[in-house]
């Protein structure tokens, strides 16, 4: 007897994944073992690209009319809509209950709706999910708050492919002039919610004790050109750089000292797991997903929307840098107990197989 894998599809009708789409990603890597997977996104999204070269089978998905003729036809067996916020997949799911298979809701953020109609409008749309994956304890306590039904909320929290020490590049950042410079990264989107005001904000008074210091942005966004503008105001252009999209992040992290997320909010962020798993020490903000990804114990947590709390852990973890490290390598030691990718998928699957039909097999 031959075994006939089940088919999952993965969605988002996410322009601009960015994080998310590193999950999806890597979901669908590592669910490959268990089931035939395919991911659909919007099209021309550089998601499609990327998923094609990690092995994946893809589907443009755009006009929800086509997607649904094409999902009737594929043969799926369930839908794992990915949503970034409140407002995003209703369309994909209705599809996904007019064919009649199980939908599942991955909510990669807090709850974070506040407007009236956009609240009725999400209420509405996640009828026809048969269940909500959150991505961290937090994340679930707020969905519960706002009316989603406790039992069919589980968390599942974030997990990454450990990047390896040893593939580090050399010349992957140039000559790295910055190197013999205590070094602060970070590494996100430019919006509201990194928050990267609060850190260039808190970088004067960082200067003043470690006056060879240096910030290094990767990244872009609407905000980039308002963080440039607050970089100069502050006079800091000497200990800021802005280094743009790059696809050498890895060889950046394992020659800095620091990796720095200011957010003000989170579901459980995938950069700092990235940071944990080459042990580069973390220092982040106060709040939700990224307290469950270091562990209430670590030291070097700020308050977020606070510069000045900022100041303050950002020169205790600099003026040690021997401690500074050790924490990184029991972040390392967290992260491999924790959050492999592995891990997330077996959690996941014990998700889907609530909902999926019986397997079958093909003589």
């Amino acid at each position: 007897m031959t075994r006939v894998l089940q088919h999952i599809v993965i969605a988002t009708d996410s322009r601009e994944p960015s994080g998310m789409g590193e999950h999806m990603l890597t979901l669908g890597q590592a669910l490959r073992t268990h089931y035939k997977v395919t991911l659909a996104a919007p099209p021309n999204s550089a998601l499609l690209t990327r998923a094609v070269c990690r092995g994946l089978a893809i589907k443009s998905a755009d006009d929800p009319a086509a997607f649904e003729e094409w999902l009737r036809s594929s043969g799926a067996s369930l839908l794992h809509i990915h949503a970034g916020i409140g407002w995003e997949g209703h369309e994909i799911a209705r599809v996904g209950g007019n064919c009649g298979i199980p939908v599942i809701r991955t909510e990669h953020l807090p709850y974070l709706l506040t407007d009236a109609e956009q609240i009725a409008q999400y209420h509405r749309g996640i009828l026809t999910v048969a269940h909500h994956i959150v991505v961290s304890e937090a994340s679930r306590k707020s969905f519960e708050r706002n009316g989603v039904d406790p039992a069919r909320l589980t968390v599942v929290r974030n997990g990454i492919y450990a990047w390896d020490r040893g593939e580090s590049d050399a010349d992957g950042i140039g000559e790295r002039p910055f190197q013999s410079r205590p070094t602060l990264l970070t590494v996100a989107r430019f919006s509201k919610q990194k928050d990267h005001a609060a850190l260039v904000r808190a970088m004067p008074t960082v200067v003043a004790v470690h006056p060879s210091a240096l910030l290094l942005l990767v990244g872009e966004g609407e905000e980039m050109n308002a963080i440039h503008d607050l970089v100069d105001e502050l006079l800091l252009r000497d200990h800021v750089q802005f280094l743009g999209h790059r696809n050498d992040v890895p060889n950046i992290m394992m020659n800095a000292d620091l990796f720095v997320l200011p957010s003000r909010f989170e579901g459980l962020p995938l950069a700092v797991l990235e940071a944990m798993s080459v042990g580069l020490t973390v220092v982040a903000t106060r709040i939700g997903g990224t307290i469950e990804a270091l562990g209430e114990d670590h030291p070097f947590l700020a308050e977020p929307g606070n510069p000045s709390s900022l100041t303050d852990v950002l020169i205790d973890a600099l003026s040690d840098p021997i401690r500074a490290r050790l924490i990184g390598r029991s972040g390392m030691i967290r992260f491999h107990s924790a959050f492999s990718a592995e891990r997330m998928a077996t959690e996941t699957v014990a998700v889907y197989q609530r909902f999926l039909p019986a397997k079958t097999e093909v003589k």
